[in-house]
């Protein structure tokens, strides 16, 4: 089965305008068998959360600084989407992994 993890992106401590990924904590408690079920919990402790494609497009989301980070991310997961949570803007991403059938069991 796949399951779906939150990565953290932030910038590179090196800098140069580049970014990393956070380490994937794959678990029972922090990973989801469907990624509609971990972005949905996401969003619930967020203020607004978008694609990253769509968020270089939306006004709230260019008020706050947004920008197109692709293809300036080590380790870059597939998926990339920005949020704004507390009145901050930040940046995540979705790791998809797969792991044996009974993964929730354990």
């Amino acid at each position: 089965m796949n399951i779906y993890t939150e990565v953290t992106i932030v910038p590179h401590h090196a800098g140069f305008g580049m970014y990393q990924r956070g380490e994937v904590q794959s678990g029972p408690e922090t990973s989801y068998a469907f990624e509609a079920d971990l972005l949905e919990i996401i969003a619930m402790n967020s203020e607004e959360v978008l694609p990253i494609e769509e968020a270089i497009t939306s006004a709230d989301f260019i008020a706050m600084g947004v920008e197109d980070i692709r293809g300036k991310i080590y380790n870059q997961p597939s998926k990339v989407f920005a949020r704004i949570a507390r009145g901050e803007l930040s940046y995540f991403g979705i790791v998809e992994n797969e792991v044996a059938d009974d993964f929730f069991e354990k």
